[in-house]
């Protein structure tokens, strides 16, 4: 997964907790909230990667940070409906 900055910088990163609504990402250095960014990331599915893109809605410092996804397309909400959560640890 590469993220890809407003000033247009690229890095890597590693999403977490994704959902249609958004994603947690990890990554360094952390985006500002508000800030526009965008994510190529492979969804299952699709044959290409996809260039979806974000709005920092809050930062965890030291960590990652929460986006919102913003116009996706129907066949990437398809395929975000397709991702399994992990399965819950039992005792």
């Amino acid at each position: 997964m590469e993220i890809t900055s407003s000033d247009g910088n690229k890095q890597p990163g590693r999403l977490t907790n994704i959902s249609a609504g958004g994603t947690f990402e990890k990554t360094e250095p952390l985006p500002e909230i508000g800030e526009k960014i965008s994510l190529l990331v492979q969804l299952p599915g699709i044959d290409e990667p996809c260039e979806i893109p974000c709005i920092v809605r809050w930062v965890k410092p030291g960590d990652g940070a929460g986006v919102q996804f913003e116009h996706l397309r129907p066949i990437e909400v398809w395929a975000l409906t397709k991702i399994k959560p992990p399965a819950e640890a039992t005792e």
